[in-house]
């Protein structure tokens, strides 16, 4: 997924409105109802300590992609829903868009 930096924290030193990539980790995501991103359920696995969880997101160029989060296992999800969740800045990487 390429983006449009807008935000200078957590950025390693690239500049506001250079185009980037960004590596984001399973547990880099967290479920909240007042996240910045919202997803649909496509399907998921429970590990013991988590449940891993495919959602469906419509990127703002209106491409599907998938992603991997790690929900804590006291919370329910079904294939299906649609879930919002927050991006924990510390746990994702930016690198330069070569």
């Amino acid at each position: 997924m390429t983006i449009r930096l807008f935000s200078l924290r957590h950025t390693h030193c690239m500049c506001a409105g250079e185009e980037v990539c960004i590596s984001i980790r399973p547990d880099s995501l967290e479920m909240d109802e007042k996240g910045q991103l919202e997803g649909m359920v496509k399907q998921f696995t429970y590990t013991g300590e988590a449940i891993d969880v495919v959602i469906t997101v419509t990127t703002s160029l209106g491409k599907e992609e998938d992603l991997l989060v790690h929900v804590h296992p006291e919370e329910n999800v079904n294939i299906g829903d649609v879930i919002r969740f927050k991006v924990l800045p510390n746990f994702v990487a930016v690198v330069k868009n070569d």
